[in-house]
Parts: C-alpha cells; structure tokens; sequence
C-alpha cells in the first residue's frame, strides 16, 4: 500500500474498522483519493497516477461533454463540477484517472455539498491544515 499526504488535517468520518478494512482490501487496479491531498493504493495504481506529472496529458472543454464524466466528477467536487474550471490541476488529474481506467473511490466528504449523499459514505473528514502556514 502507498500513500501521499499534503498539508492536511484528517479526522473520520466512519469508523475506524470500516476504514481499516476498506483500506485494506483495495484492489488492484483502485485508489483511494481526496481530490488533490490523499492518494492511497497499490503500486501499479499510484504509479499509473503519478505518470500524468511525467507525461502530462491535457484534457480540454471536451470533457464535459462526456456524460458519463460529467456524473463521476460531481460526486468528488460538486463546487469544481458547477464552474467546471477545466485546466485546474484537481480536474486534470481526475481526468487522467477516470479516462486511464483506474477504479476510484473519493474518501473524503464534500465540504462544498454538505448535503450530498455521498458524504455518508466517504471514509474522511479532509481539510488544509490551518497551522501549514506557521509551520517552518
């Protein structure tokens, strides 16, 4: 299992044996992610991740055309699924996931669509951490 962390607070969402064990038997070809702060999976997932810094591919407007992206991408990030702002990097890299074929899982709640359904399922409460300025 490999993880990366960025300057974040973490806190559950569900239980600890829930995540444990969710964590835990992920397959393959999956990642586990919150939008930009947490990637977490097996070797070859993460590698197939991280190959969208070295090869770069870019997505364009085209995307939302894409039905089918379009429903997988507001469940991560509601706020940047409604302004769709498609060179950022969160909607760069989700794109590269989704269209490489890796399986995904979001684990953190959308603090930006309180009322989602989906945020009863998601394994993490996620935020910047509020001290990552102060820290030297």
């Amino acid at each position: 299992m490999f993880i990366r962390l960025f300057d974040i607070t973490i806190q559950c969402n569900l239980s600890k044996e829930i995540i444990s064990s969710t964590l835990l038997s992920c397959p393959e070809n999956k990642v586990f992610m919150s939008i930009d702060t947490i990637f977490i999976g097996k070797k070859d997932a993460i590698n197939t991740v991280f190959l969208f810094g070295k090869d770069f591919p870019l997505y364009h407007d085209i995307i939302w055309s894409d039905i089918a992206f379009c429903e997988y991408f507001k469940t991560i990030d509601w706020g940047l699924f409604k302004y769709k702002p498609t060179y950022c990097s969160e909607i760069q890299i989700y794109s590269h996931i989704y269209y490489s074929g890796i399986s995904y899982q979001n684990i953190r709640v959308d603090f930006n669509n309180t009322d989602s359904i989906h945020n009863k399922h998601c394994l993490l409460h996620v935020r910047l951490c509020n001290y990552r300025n102060l820290l030297k």
